[in-house]
């Protein structure tokens, strides 16, 4: 039986929870290249995410930024393991909780924040311009790093906030690139 997406062909380019997607589209009619071009890997040792995150803890804080869901997800995780889930949630619902998106608002939603306000195109730019017209010099604010470097931690410094940067997980190239290079060859053919 034809589906909407029947002569089509979708390229997957993220590892987790592909196969979810390719069945999602398969069924559709499509048929799917995957091609992983980064894989995300949780932090083998936390002792860099609780330290942050006792840091956190340490003083009030005005604003607490979330860049992804894994990352969300993750630090309660790591917080719980440390018997400190309980202190990280009561800092988020006493400070002013921002989400890049949808994946990062719902993390935020399932350890009980209220999100005061989602990026619209969900990117760090968006998010770090917000916070900037809101004032953030002499505020402490907490970011939630993606897999990349500090860039909205390092950003909102130079606006003069006082941030606890805490990283979760790191992005790194993957093992063969020859998946990622099929999806390209067939995109470009």
């Amino acid at each position: 039986m034809a589906g909407p997406l029947t002569g089509y062909t979708v390229g997957i380019t993220g590892h987790r929870r592909w196969e979810e997607q390719a069945e999602m589209l398969s069924r559709r009619g499509a048929q799917v290249v995957h091609g992983p071009v980064m894989h995300t890997a949780l932090l083998h040792d936390t002792d860099a995410t609780l330290a942050a995150t006792r840091q956190a803890l340490a003083a009030p804080v005005d604003h607490v930024v979330l860049t992804t869901g894994i990352g969300t997800r993750s630090w309660f995780a790591a917080a719980e393991s440390a018997g400190m889930d309980a202190e990280l949630r009561a800092l988020g619902r006493r400070a002013t909780v921002l989400a890049r998106g949808p994946k990062a608002r719902s993390a935020a939603l399932a350890a009980g924040l209220d999100v005061h306000w989602q990026a619209p195109s969900e990117t760090g730019d968006e998010m770090v311009d917000h916070l900037a017209r809101l004032g953030v010099r002499r505020r402490r604010v907490v970011v939630q790093r993606d897999g990349g470097e500090p860039l909205v931690a390092d950003r909102l410094r130079a606006l003069g906030a006082d941030v606890v940067d805490v990283p979760v997980y790191r992005w790194h190239r993957p093992e063969d690139a020859a998946p990622a290079r099929r999806v390209v060859d067939a995109a470009v053919a």
